[in-house]
């Protein structure tokens, strides 16, 4: 019997071509769950290049106009997978502090939750996939099904980013390396301490992402047609996907213009302001200036996020 492998496909096409070249090589039936915007549909429902035995649409017919919960069914789920959806729920970036487009009420996000549970599990259920191949969630929908997958008897490949800047890591669970608990008594082949020291510092994530952004972020041109395409296309997305809720084009643009003046403005207060010397010898408090948004500081560290 051939295994049965479960794509999760984004707008990131790195699982697209993984599936695509896997095929090639593996005798298997593939299947893909798809999380995109509307126009990117048609791409996937004619594309030849993977077979796909069957794929589905993530915000298909996920919708706010339930009046009920079923509170008993997401009990249930919660007993069954072993999980605490209120804590996925309340570190999503969507759903809680973070989204200042739409405010989602309590039966709003327990409907939301029951509607991608049902729709999860439904899928699961009928093709009962041997693996599952994914990139690391980011969103709550996505989490929710890596952990009903993750609590089932399906194997997840998990491919998320290390702490080695251009590196991957293929695992269980995020940014954990399978079958070790904690790398305090794992040693030390091929390098010393101090050798994976100096190559963790070379190949520093930061590093990596100034580059990327000093290529791809500080064209103003770039950003100007890419406002102007935004507002002369005719978007849908906040009447079908929950996460594009509320966002209006007179809001985005309104929140962009905002953000850049912030900016500029708390940009101008630090350059002026705060000491640009570091005195080694006084006492001193540690206070980063976090990205209260990623993946890192919410659901990864849930009760970390104040």
């Amino acid at each position: 019997m051939k295994d049965k492998i479960l794509f999760y496909l984004d707008a990131d096409f790195t699982h697209f071509t993984l599936a695509h070249f896997l095929q090639q090589k593996y005798d298997c039936e593939i299947y893909a769950i798809i999380d995109i915007t509307n126009k990117p549909k048609e791409f996937f429902l004619k594309q030849k290049l993977v077979n796909f035995k069957k794929i589905w649409f993530v915000h298909d017919n996920i919708k706010l106009d339930n009046d009920t919960v079923d509170l008993e069914y997401l009990k249930k789920i919660e007993e069954e997978f072993g999980l605490d959806l209120w804590k996925i729920i309340i570190n999503d970036r969507i759903f809680y502090r973070f989204f200042n487009f739409h405010k989602f009420s309590r039966n709003d996000l327990l409907s939301i939750t029951e509607q991608f549970a049902k729709k999860f599990l439904k899928i699961l259920n009928d093709i009962k996939p041997d693996f599952f191949i994914l990139e690391q969630p980011a969103l709550f929908h996505a989490e929710l099904l890596y952990e009903l997958v993750y609590n089932s008897k399906t194997k997840c490949m998990v491919l998320s980013q290390p702490k080695f800047g251009g590196k991957s890591l293929i695992s269980e669970s995020v940014r954990r390396i399978d079958n070790i608990e904690t790398l305090e008594n794992v040693p030390f082949t091929n390098r010393t301490e101090n050798e994976l020291m100096e190559y963790l510092k070379r190949k520093s994530q930061r590093k990596i992402f100034k580059k990327y952004y000093e290529n791809q972020s500080n064209s103003k041109l770039q950003f100007i047609f890419a406002g102007l395409r935004y507002i002369g296309n005719n978007n849908k997305h906040e009447e079908t996907h929950y996460t594009y809720f509320g966002r209006t084009k007179s809001k985005v643009v309104f929140s962009t213009l905002s953000g850049i003046i912030k900016k500029k403005i708390r940009e101008r207060y630090m350059k002026k302001k705060l000491p640009k010397e570091f005195q080694e010898k006084m006492p001193y408090v540690y206070f980063p200036l976090a990205v209260d948004m990623e993946r890192n500081v919410l659901i990864d560290a849930p009760f970390y996020t104040n």
